[in-house]
């Protein structure tokens, strides 16, 4: 039988993929990845030295003010989470890498 406390965290981590989902949605409208937030793409802009995506950046991490440097943990998650999810193992128990580009669009 499921607790109340179970229940909890099922709600919170859906709640939380929900809002992944739909910040992904909004990175994608505006011509970015489709499986990256925005704020992940904010990061890699700025870092790649585009003047536009260091002023958003800014913003995005003050608009996130309970969170240091938002935009690089975001960045870091993404990697971090395309890590994860390129390593499978097969049943045999070899390794298949899928390549991930980082072209910095």
């Amino acid at each position: 039988m499921i607790t109340a406390s179970d229940l909890i965290e099922r709600l919170k981590r859906y709640g939380w993929n929900v809002l992944v989902a739909v910040d992904q949605l909004f990175n994608a409208m505006l011509a970015g990845y489709p499986d990256e937030t925005f704020s992940a793409r904010t990061y890699r802009k700025a870092v790649a030295g585009q003047w536009f995506w260091k002023g958003l950046r800014w913003s995005v991490d003050h608009l996130f003010f309970w969170r240091a440097d938002h935009c690089r943990e975001s960045y870091e998650s993404e990697l971090e989470r395309t890590v994860q999810n390129s390593i499978m193992l097969s049943e045999t128990g070899t390794i298949h890498l899928r390549s991930f580009k980082h072209d910095g669009k």
